[in-house]
């Protein structure tokens, strides 16, 4: 069993509210719940109407682990149904009844959990008379600014929902609180700037992470408008600090513009030298011109914009955690599959009162490097409709993991301490996409087989990079033995070619030497040592290694046994020949060492960048196709997965059908939403009927890559010893950048 470490980031549940487009009281409903929930100011609240385009985007969008229907309406119902796996392991269903009372309890982390952790942290040891600046907002459900108070500050439920604690008690006393009035003046609301509401204690000890945009803003809107209460809300649940001013009483709330602005001016800027910025959202020119008569002569450290907004656009909202620690794990392989055991770090945002509640948070773990598991990950690509296929393959409930662009996460009980997963085969996940896409019998073919073990022989593709050389292509595609002398003078060392060509870890040389090749070639049994030996009966020549020798050989033609001894003493020399798997290789007109520098080539270009890779497929549709690899990218600025299909060859010519293929399989891979390349891959050069045919790709918009034996052979990385300067990319680092050079060199 080998050990690594693996990073683990403890978080809330994040649930997404449906509820119907224009149901405004089910929108309080929303913001009533969440007020119960560790972390509900950051739930996306999602409108749904007949057409569900937008509801998904934002469910997409926020990545959200599960789905609650706050309304039954049919077309939540199809929503819920048809993403049935964002849902909840074994109960499925945010509250459950308990056995003895009877009343709904909470299935995920709620914030009794927070009140308990200040309680044991600020105010167990103050005194009786002891307030804190927690607030429990009242106001007459009466008012016109009832539904805006709501989402403003937080309203715990009604006893309608037969809770089976009371919440408001439990926030008073624990959190040593007291009730405040707002809504009869303005003065109360300003003077509620300084308390800590219900819905804003639902962010306490949450950092957010990879999100974009603003950090501050103030929404001037209508305050009875459901798509502005809507637009609010889930603007602050990507992480901004946000409230919201009515935009007929804008007058009438310039003191409380004021304090915002002032209260946003406290927090310090990310960058010392660069203001952070604050959006002012208006819906019209008017509405601008009006804030911004209030703004003058005020002076502030934030860089104050507007935003007029005629629909509505988000950001990459955030991910909010508790915290962010490293964890040991355990790799091992338990029949046939590599299993990691993670012990879980503690979590010190949660204290044991002795309550036996097992509430469900989200773990989410992501491996600092992949060892030990050897073409497997967990480092899964971001892509939708594909949970149940990886919470099957990495934890076997297709409930419980979540794949996001923080990686994976798993939805556990709060109080477990380790969990088990089993990274995946990288090629089951490309067999998985084609699939996906829409075809059928996708298998990896039997030259892909052979690819595959020929890398699996050489130990990775890193060892592979001794095929860079063409006098060992040109050693391992001979039919026949070869003598010692004829093997060192086939293989030939190019001082300026091979320069910096790394074959082994330790190499002493940046030149390998042509005992380094040699040896290297026999580690790696490429090659074996052995004897031609003459048959004394039919006088034909066999080959025999070391390992098949005896006193006493057969012929495998006539069958006549012969005395090995006496003809290795009569030989007085050893010859060398190709083994295993390129015995058959060298059969075949194109062979898989294209396909293999080419993957190396990849991986030197975007290892960074989630690398996965698979060798040839047979793909069925209404005919049989073959693609001779296929290639994921995965970016780490914006979360896209982008693939890469492609066509290899060793001299032969890439002709119309070979193109035509590749194109129809592009078709439909982008249908899932990727983005996908076609890569034309050749040891020779490209001819002039080749390079025309790519041209009318590049007409029709069709991103390609294109590689020779220029790039393929280079010692390192592609185009390090190219001289020309008007190279878009020397220092290539992803497809895009091997698409703009390919541009370039082969199709001006």
């Amino acid at each position: 069993m080998s050990t690594q470490s693996v990073s683990v980031r403890y978080r809330p549940v994040r649930i997404g509210f449906l509820i119907e487009s224009g149901n405004i009281s089910s929108l309080v409903k929303a913001a009533e719940i969440n007020t119960i929930l560790w972390g509900g100011i950051h739930n996306p609240i999602i409108a749904v109407d007949t057409d569900v385009k937008k509801a998904r985007e934002l469910i997409e969008l926020f990545n959200v682990d599960v789905l609650f229907p706050v309304d039954s309406s049919e077309t939540i119902k199809k929503i819920v149904e048809e993403d049935k796996f964002r849902s909840l392991p074994m109960l499925h269903s945010l509250f459950y009844e308990d056995w003895y009372t009877k009343k709904q309890e909470l299935a995920v982390l709620d914030v009794i959990n927070l009140f308990d952790c200040l309680w044991e942290k600020e105010f167990k040891l103050r005194s009786r008379t002891y307030k804190s600046r927690f607030r429990v907002m009242n106001w007459s459900t009466e008012s016109d600014l009832d539904k805006l108070f709501t989402l403003r500050y937080g309203r715990f439920p009604s006893k309608q929902l037969n809770l089976k604690y009371e919440y408001e008690e439990l926030f008073l006393g624990g959190l040593k609180g007291v009730k405040t009035e707002v809504g009869k003046t303005i003065a109360q609301e300003n003077a509620a700037l300084r308390f800590i509401n219900p819905i804003l204690t639902t962010s306490h000890n949450l950092t957010g992470y990879f999100g974009e945009g603003a950090n501050f803003g103030v929404y001037f809107g209508d305050h009875n408008s459901f798509d502005d209460l809507l637009y609010f809300w889930n603007l602050r649940a990507g992480g901004m600090i946000l409230d919201f001013i009515p935009e007929t009483m804008i007058a009438k709330y310039k003191t409380y513009f004021a304090t915002l602005l002032r209260d946003f001016d406290k927090y310090p800027n990310r960058h010392p030298e660069f203001p952070d910025s604050a959006i002012l959202f208006v819906k019209t020119n008017s509405r601008m011109d009006e804030v911004s008569k209030l703004l003058k002569g005020h002076k502030s450290t934030k860089r104050l914009s507007f935003r007029v907004e005629a629909g509505y656009t988000f950001n990459e909202p955030s991910v909010f955690y508790f915290d962010w620690q490293t964890a040991n794990c355990g790799v091992d392989k338990s029949y046939e599959r590599y299993q990691l055991s993670v012990s879980l770090p503690l979590k010190n945002f949660l204290v044991d009162l002795g309550r036996k509640r097992n509430q469900e948070i989200a773990i989410n773990i992501e491996p600092m490097g992949e060892f030990g598991y050897e073409g497997h990950t967990l480092k899964l690509p971001f892509l939708s409709g594909f949970n149940e296929f990886f919470s099957r393959q990495v934890a076997f409930d297709p409930w419980k993991l979540k794949v996001g662009k923080d990686g994976i996460t798993l939805i556990e009980e709060q109080n477990r301490d380790f969990v088990t997963v089993f990274p995946i085969a990288q090629d089951a996940i490309i067999l998985e996409i084609f699939k996906q896409a829409g075809f059928t019998d996708v298998a990896t073919s039997h030259p892909g087989r052979i690819a595959k073990n020929i890398v699996k022989q050489m130990g990775n593709l890193e060892d592979c990079r001794v095929f860079k050389m063409e006098c060992v292509r040109k050693l391992l595609s001979s039919p026949d033995s070869i003598s010692r002398a004829s093997l060192n003078q086939t293989i030939k060392i190019d001082a300026v070619k091979h320069k910096d060509l790394i074959l082994v870890r330790g190499q002493k040389e940046a030149t390998p030497t042509k005992s380094d090749v040699i040896k290297h070639l026999l580690d790696k049994k490429l090659i074996s040592i052995g004897y031609s030996l003459k048959c004394s009966n039919c006088g034909l020549m066999s080959w025999f290694s070391l390992k098949q020798i005896d006193a006493v050989w057969v012929c495998q033609y006539c069958d006549a046994s012969n005395d090995a001894s006496q003809q290795i003493y009569d030989n007085k020399s050893t010859d060398f020949q190709t083994s295993g798997l390129f015995q058959l290789e060298k059969k075949r007109q194109e062979g898989s060492i294209p396909v293999i520098l080419t993957l190396l080539l990849l991986q030197r270009t975007i290892r960074d960048f989630g690398f996965l890779f698979s060798t040839a497929l047979t793909l069925k549709l209404t005919e049989a196709y073959e693609i001779d690899f296929c290639v994921i990218e995965q970016l780490p600025r914006d979360h896209s997965v982008k693939i890469c299909i492609g066509e290899c060859k060793e001299n032969g010519e890439i002709d119309d059908n070979d193109i035509a293929n590749l194109k129809l399989i592009r078709e439909k891979l982008i249908q899932l939403g990727m983005e996908c390349y076609l890569i034309f891959s050749k040891i020779a050069k490209f001819t002039d009927a080749e390079t025309a045919r790519f041209k009318v790709l590049q007409t029709e918009n069709i991103p390609i890559i294109l590689l020779t034996g220029a790039e393929l052979d280079e010692p390192m990385q592609p185009y390090w010893n190219s001289k020309d300067p008007s190279l878009p990319q020397k220092h290539a680092v992803s497809l895009e950048d091997l698409q703009r050079n390919s541009a370039y060199l082969y199709l001006r």
